[in-house]
Formats: C-alpha cells, sequence, structure tokens
C-alpha cells in the first residue's frame, strides 16, 4: 500500500500527531470525562449482525468488531467506533450497540481531525499527492479518498484519527461535542489492515438496543428516524456508566422502548 509523497507539511502534521499523542486518547475522545469512558467503545450495527454478539441467544464464538471496508468512510479503513461517553450518538446506523474494550490506547498516535486547522493539514498534504487528480477529475472519488485517507494513516502510523459526527440526527447525534473514533489495525510487518476482525477492540458485546431505525436522507448527511421524534427520549438514554455496568454483567440496555 503506497503511503503517498513527501509534502512541505509532513514536519506540522508530525508535530500535531505528537502533540495529541501526548494529551493521549482519553483527553482527546472524551474530554471532561473519566477516563473509563475513553477505554469502552460502541458500534452500532444491524440487528442481523448484532444478534451475533453475546449474550444473545445465537451469538457467535468471539466474533470481533470488523474494520469497515467501504470506500465511503470518513478516513478509510478501520473500525469505527465512539467512546461510551456518547451512549447513542452512532445509534443512527443500527438498533443493536455493541460495546467492547479497547485492549491499551497507550503510546497511540493519534490524529486530532476535531480540531479544524489540524484537519486543515490533510487537505493541505492530499493536494499534493499524485491521486488528487483522480479525486477530483474521475468518476473514482470513492475510491481516491479510501486510497488517499489509507496512504495518509499509513505514511505517519496513525492508529487513531478522533474526529467529529459527519452524518447525525439531532436528537442522537451533537456534532459539536461527541467524538467518533477511526482505529487502525496494523499486521505484523507493519501494513494497514483493511479487512476482517480488529484485535484493538477485544471481548464485544451487544449492550444496547435501540427501539428506533434510521435511513439516509436524500443529503446523504443526516439520518431520518422512522419512529421518532421520541418525545421522552431524553430520559431514556444511558449513562456512560450503564453502558459500563451492563458490559461487564453481560445485561441489556432498551432505549426508546
Amino acid at each position: 500500500m503506497t503511503s503517498g509523497v513527501p509534502t512541505a507539511f509532513d514536519g506540522t502534521i508530525e508535530a500535531s500527531i505528537q502533540a495529541a499523542t501526548a494529551l493521549g486518547l482519553a483527553a482527546l475522545a472524551a474530554p471532561g470525562r473519566v477516563t473509563t469512558e475513553a477505554r469502552y467503545v460502541i458500534k452500532y450495527t444491524d440487528a442481523r449482525f448484532g444478534g451475533r454478539y453475546p449474550p444473545a441467544p445465537n451469538f457467535v464464538s468471539n466474533p470481533g468488531l470488523f474494520i469497515s471496508q467501504s470506500p465511503g468512510f470518513t478516513w478509510g479503513a478501520a473500525l469505527y467506533a465512539c467512546p461510551v461517553a456518547y451512549p447513542i450518538s452512532s445509534g443512527i446506523y443500527g438498533r443493536c450497540g455493541i460495546v467492547a474494550e479497547l485492549s491499551s490506547a497507550t503510546g497511540w498516535r493519534l490524529f486530532d481531525a476535531s480540531n479544524p486547522s489540524i484537519a486543515g493539514l490533510y487537505v493541505q498534504w492530499v493536494q499534493r499527492q499524485p491521486m488528487f487528480q483522480m479525486l477530483t477529475l474521475t468518476t473514482h472519488s470513492q475510491l481516491a479518498n479510501q486510497l488517499l485517507r489509507n496512504a495518509f494513516r499509513t505514511r505517519f502510523r496513525i492508529d487513531a484519527v478522533v474526529f467529529p459526527p459527519d452524518e447525525m440526527n439531532p436528537r442522537y447525534t451533537r456534532r459539536k461535542q461527541d467524538r467518533w473514533l477511526a482505529i487502525s489495525e496494523w499486521s505484523p510487518s507493519g501494513r494497514l489492515v483493511t479487512s476482517g476482525p480488529a484485535t484493538r477492540a477485544i471481548s464485544p458485546k451487544l449492550c444496547i438496543i435501540l427501539a428506533e431505525e434510521f435511513e439516509k436522507t436524500k443529503s446523504n448527511i443526516g439520518r431520518h428516524a422512522f419512529i421518532g421524534p421520541t418525545p421522552f427520549l431524553a430520559n431514556m438514554v444511558p449513562t456512560p456508566n450503564d453502558v459500563i455496568q451492563a458490559y461487564q454483567n453481560s445485561n441489556l440496555l432498551w432505549v426508546g422502548a
């Protein structure tokens, strides 16, 4: 896999990564929260996949959380999840909330795309890559985006990108407060893994079931709730500690039922 060509911005990008890494994942992904709220992550998925995880009666032994391969995903092929600090932020992607524990985020190299000026460094970097013309002048823009994002994360050995939600429903997702994660998986030889189960999020369990489903809006920026707005949703949302306790005790939380 290509890692792109050197640019005049490489030094500034590396400095931003070192600064974010020094802060640590918890400080970036769940600022002002207790660290455990970033150690546990949640990924929402369709019911057909959610039933594969314990404590569902037909769960598959150790199914793992999978790397998303779609060319349209924001930061390339990665494990997409969010800290349990935001229990229903990514509920727009499915009814089943799968919670897992990060094996360790100590020393992870982090890119803080929640900071617009730092995210802008990627834009400046990508404009100087040979593949930029494929991105802007061909019908293959989604593929080019994925390849460029993978190349960027490979070049700078980024273990996780912290970024604000870019699809949302106003009752579930808060762009200014919430943080999502794109977590890189590396092979023993140091290559970016672009498919299959991730190893950095361990012991995934089905912990939350939403009584709501969503569809994309025409713009693809938002997600429309089929039932909502649920009048009492705010009173039904579990706290991050509720989610952690459900995970540790293999319990299910029902939201909006």
